[in-house]
């Protein structure tokens, strides 16, 4: 099972967490940096994957109400697709 871990200290901003998912999930070039285009690219996950996102308090304060979209993304391909498995600490 592959492993990824997502440091929720890295949310300076809602792009600039786009660009670190992007970059730690090995998402393609044309990944539009927006939720309906994370849950596109997670529906293609075809490897059992493990996402753990830490640090959620922070996640949550630097990123406001636009956590929830985030982890809502998360949370629905979780069970849409079954080999991702989502987990917050």
């Amino acid at each position: 099972m592959k492993k990824i871990t997502l440091d929720g200290r890295k949310a300076d901003s809602r792009k600039d967490f786009h660009l670190y998912v992007k970059k730690k999930l090995s998402l393609p070039e044309y990944y539009g940096c927006n939720l309906d285009a994370l849950a596109d690219c997670l529906g293609d996950i075809s490897e059992e994957t493990q996402i753990t996102l830490t640090h959620f308090d922070e996640f949550q304060a630097k990123l406001g109400a636009y956590h929830k979209g985030f982890i809502r993304v998360f949370e629905d391909m979780a069970k849409e697709n079954p080999n991702i498995k989502f987990k917050c600490k």
